[in-house]
């Protein structure tokens, strides 16, 4: 399904280098961005409970 797709159905590693504060930019394999991610709403330990990116907020998983 995903070949068809023009996906592929290995995964893929991304580097996320910190831009400031708590925005990152995801780096392909050339070296260029791909898109920024969000780390928001520390828990009590100061990590962040989502990440965001894309236009969607994902829950941190345990």
């Amino acid at each position: 399904m995903m070949t068809r797709a023009g996906l592929s159905p290995q995964p893929s590693v991304t580097e996320i280098r910190r831009v400031e504060g708590d925005l990152f930019a995801s780096v392909g394999s050339a070296g260029t961005a791909g898109g920024f991610l969000e780390f928001l709403d520390s828990d009590e330990a100061g990590r962040a409970r989502f990440i965001h990116g894309g236009g969607r907020s994902v829950p941190r998983l345990d």
